[in-house]
């Protein structure tokens, strides 16, 4: 054996030369390390143990949310309101002596409540699928209204009209009743404004994320 040979170092361990499978394992471990990083917190803090440095992106995006559902069904956390026309309500509520208050919404709609005792009637119930009768408002003590409301056309002509078929009916003065007016902002009327502050508060996080990703070294 020659001396150049004795004098080379001796690997009892030789390290295997790797399969092109753990060369592609490898290369993806990386690129799921780069990639899977998350981003710095806007908010200050650090990212680690767990999700909590995002808590504020799901505070935010809940709050946003919430807002919307309150915009769009703000309705039905106060009870169903139907809608009926005007002649619908004149004979078979007002003539009838039902209504308990009326209340015109800006001068567009009119708001009523019908007395607890009415609504356990049956023309305040409908027919479902299997042809029973199911009251509209099951639990009238509940339901403190309003139950109804009416498009009114013309102010004036729904006043007329209100006093008119109370006096056709002949009803006793002490059941008969006047509408009142009242303004009222719906959330609806500000939402061309609402949504865009909205995206913008939901992604504005995301974005200053994004920026501390991408800064130079």
């Amino acid at each position: 054996m020659s001396d150049e040979e004795n004098n080379m170092p001796k690997n009892d361990n030789p390290t295997p030369l790797n399969t092109p499978e753990e060369e592609r394992k490898k290369q993806f471990e990386k690129m799921k390390d780069r990639f899977g990083k998350k981003p710095t917190n806007p908010f200050g803090g650090s990212n680690s143990g767990g999700n909590g440095g995002n808590s504020f992106y799901w505070i935010y995006g809940l709050v946003i949310v919430g807002l919307l559902i309150f915009v769009f069904f703000g309705q039905d956390f106060e009870g169903k309101i139907y809608e009926v026309d005007e002649t619908y309500f004149e004979q078979n509520m007002l003539a009838k002596g039902d209504v308990k208050d009326i209340v015109i919404v800006n001068e567009k709609v009119a708001e009523i409540t019908i007395n607890q005792d009415s609504l356990k009637l049956p023309r305040y119930s409908a027919l479902d699928k299997t042809g029973k009768s199911v009251p509209f408002f099951p639990d009238p003590k509940s339901a403190r209204g309003p139950h109804f409301k009416v498009s009114i056309p013309d102010v004036k002509d729904f006043l007329e009209q209100v006093r008119s078929v109370q006096n056709t009916a002949n009803l006793p003065i002490a059941i008969r009743v006047s509408p009142s007016r009242q303004d009222r902002t719906e959330w609806s009327d500000h939402l061309g404004w609402m949504l865009p502050i909205a995206i913008m508060v939901i992604l504005w996080p995301y974005w200053l994320a994004l920026r501390e990703q991408v800064k130079p070294c």
